[in-house]
């Protein structure tokens, strides 16, 4: 089971390939994670469908000017450039690519004074980076609608940015509440998560689809692969699932969260082909 970032995964296929041994990523979203090869699964959505999503809620929302600071690794880039497919042309009407770990965005927001635009997208790869993006914007006064990713819906962006991320819209996966039956266990048993609860059970779900393959065919790589392939559907913790032509997963909606009181409440559910 993985990688989790996208970069991780897209350096170990190639390995995993030569060796005919199917690795299934539960985090991994880059485009480029559908070509990595024949033994390689992903049961997380690809970018390409959260761009979708994106483009589609500002559509929705009445939103035609787009501000984007994107971090500069492969989960970022790849969604920044989907996106830029996906929304009008001249819509990122500010759209700037930042070293991986910066921390201080005043320059670039002091720059946002003199840009009009209707909402702000936060392209960072932690709730560290995505905090403080919202900080800093906040700082300033902008007031527009604020957007990010799976990678700030988490209690910890929020514990990062406080009131700066009130109101902060974010397209992820399904989450399974950390109420429920299986985020009782994974508290009784660890203490609690390290990482969001839709991390958590993807992770799982992908444990447990190689696990099925595996009783129902042995240990061999291509007959892993093949089962796979042919699996009509997978009971998983976020739903019922399959695999594509490429090893992307099919059958899990997208869902669109938002902070509110302090917590990601969900919003809706976001279809898209």
């Amino acid at each position: 089971v993985g990688g989790d970032c996208s970069g991780e995964t897209l350096a170990a296929a190639p390995i995993a390939e030569a060796g005919g041994v199917v690795m299934i990523s539960p985090l991994s979203s880059s485009p480029d994670v559908a070509q990595a090869g024949d033994f390689i699964f992903r049961d997380y959505p690809n970018d390409l469908l959260k761009a979708k999503a994106v483009a589609q809620f500002f559509a929705e929302e009445g939103i035609s000017k787009v501000a984007i600071i994107t971090e500069n690794v492969d989960f970022t880039v790849a969604f920044r450039d989907a996106l830029k497919k996906d929304v009008p042309e001249g819509a990122l009407v500010f759209d700037e690519v930042v070293d991986p770990g910066t921390k201080d965005y005043r320059s670039l927001m002091t720059r946002l004074q003199d840009m009009e635009f209707d909402a702000f997208f936060a392209n960072g790869t932690s709730t560290a980076t995505i905090g403080a993006m919202m900080q800093q914007l906040r700082e300033q006064g902008f007031t527009q609608t604020a957007m990010t990713h799976d990678a700030g819906q988490d209690k910890s962006v929020i514990d990062i940015g406080g009131e700066a991320v009130a109101g902060l819209y974010a397209i992820n996966v399904p989450s399974v509440n950390e109420d429920s039956p299986f985020g009782q266990k994974v508290a009784e048993r660890f203490g609690g998560t390290q990482a969001g609860m839709a991390f958590v059970s993807h992770s799982y779900d992908a444990m447990g689809v190689l696990a099925e393959a595996m009783q129902a065919v042995g240990t061999e790589g291509t007959a892993i692969r093949d089962y796979l392939y042919n699996l009509s559907s997978y009971s998983g913790i976020v739903g019922n699932f399959s695999f594509d032509e490429n090893g992307d997963v099919i059958g899990i909606p997208l869902v669109l969260w938002q902070v509110q009181s302090g917590a990601y409440v969900k919003v809706k559910d976001i279809a898209v082909n």
